[in-house]
């Protein structure tokens, strides 16, 4: 087919017509956003080698061979989504069941597919305690850097998984749906290492029984720790105020 008439364009359109028509339809039939239609995939492959074609001038398309900013883009969009897919769908199930300590730990490093462990449990809306996890998603394009991951923590506190941009380019393949499911993986195995990171548990207990002793422990201790210092605050103010009224 015609790649004008695919990206919904006149013949004869400029550069950045093509570069909008392209963003707009990908975003549009990407198949993460249409997970009930079937024709998604397809269609959105079709796009792409629209796009590709006009920008190369060629009628057939493979993959590019340099490293350009649109194919940065297009990852950078996929890290994004995915993240919102963990944080907004999938971690909340997970804290509602386990928690926000041990046990959540626990299940994160049991779990071997999150989507799965998580579509287990029931729908929980997102909390504002998951933002005590400080977690983040970048893309980094660092020449020569020979594994796509890194888990680290930022000078703020922040903990970063860092996907670098030439790791996944080595690994681009022809295959977008490939490209994709490595980089949902990545993300979703990164999120998972960095949340035990987060709560400064750095081994968890081998059973969620144990666990959620743990956990039980630690809410106490902390509520004894509470009263203790609520004690101490309130005998203070009031030696304070017998001193002032003496």
């Amino acid at each position: 087919m015609d790649p004008y008439a695919l990206l919904e364009l006149e013949p004869g359109a400029s550069e950045v017509e093509v570069k909008k028509a392209w963003k707009r339809l990908a975003r549009l039939h990407h198949p993460d956003l249409n997970p009930d239609n079937p024709e998604a995939s397809a269609k959105f492959h079709q796009i792409r080698d629209a796009y590709e074609a006009l920008r190369s001038g060629e009628t057939s398309v493979g993959p590019s061979q340099e490293m350009d900013d649109d194919w940065l883009d297009t990852v950078d969009w996929m890290i994004e989504f995915r993240r919102r897919v963990v944080m907004g769908e999938l971690m909340p199930r997970l804290v509602g069941e386990y928690g926000h300590g041990t046990a959540l730990a626990w299940a994160l490093m049991q779990a071997q597919d999150l989507q799965a462990a998580a579509e287990a449990l029931p729908e929980r809306k997102p909390s504002w305690r998951l933002r005590r996890l400080k977690l983040d998603v970048i893309l980094a394009e660092v020449p020569g850097m020979p594994s796509s991951a890194a888990l680290e923590r930022d000078r703020s506190g922040r903990l970063q998984l860092t996907l670098f941009a030439s790791g996944l380019w080595l690994r681009r393949g022809a295959d977008e749906d490939a490209l994709r499911e490595m980089v949902f993986a990545t993300v979703d195995h990164g999120l998972s290492a960095a949340v035990p990171i987060a709560l400064g548990i750095h081994s968890s207990p081998p059973t969620l029984a144990l666990a959620r002793q743990v956990d039980q422990r630690i809410a106490r201790n902390n509520l004894i720790i509470r009263t203790i210092w609520g004690a101490g605050f309130a005998l203070m103010m009031m030696m304070a105020w017998i001193m002032a009224t003496s």
